[in-house]
């Protein structure tokens, strides 16, 4: 079952796109091979350095002016499964349902358990109020990894002490 939650969809998304975009590179690769032949540029290392360009996939540039073209290498590297692109989405869900959590969720369950009235406004009261009325040991966790992705590169402190994400150590 898929979930409703849209960064859960968004970063789904993304693992999709990445495979997409990592298979079109390697078929470009086996391509370049059979065309080739056995000359050196047919080799794998040499495509590698070669360069990769958006606009086979979608039809128009996409480079910013200031970039210089990603090499085929580095395209296969970032879009592996496990590669920098699955991590940094992965970090950036984390990051954005925490959030979504602070800014909104949690102001909303203070509201539906009437120890919150709408109309205040005063984010240092509505602070204190969600303090001391809306806790979850869940997000609690959660904003542990938030906070070490932010700050520290995504290296977990030694002072880290999760109650639910017992994976989630220093």
């Amino acid at each position: 079952m898929i979930s409703s939650n849209p960064f859960i969809r968004c970063y789904l998304d993304s693992l999709a796109g990445y495979s997409i975009l990592h298979s079109r590179v390697l078929d470009h690769q086996a391509t370049m091979k059979s065309l080739l032949g056995t000359c050196e540029e047919a080799t794998e290392a040499f495509q590698d350095t070669c360069s990769f360009g958006y606009d086979d996939l979608y039809g128009t540039n996409m480079m910013v002016a200031s970039m210089s073209p990603p090499t085929q290498g580095d395209a296969k590297t970032r879009t592996a499964k496990g590669g920098r692109n699955d991590i940094l989405m992965g970090r950036a869900c984390v990051v954005f349902a925490y959030t979504y959590w602070e800014e909104y969720l949690r102001r909303q369950i203070g509201i539906a358990k009437g120890v919150l009235e709408p109309a205040i406004t005063a984010t240092d009261i509505i602070d204190l109020i969600l303090k001391e009325h809306v806790k979850c040991d869940f997000w609690g966790d959660m904003g542990q990894p938030r906070q070490s992705i932010l700050h520290t590169n995504g290296i977990a402190s030694s002072k880290i002490s999760c109650k639910q994400l017992k994976w989630f150590k220093p």
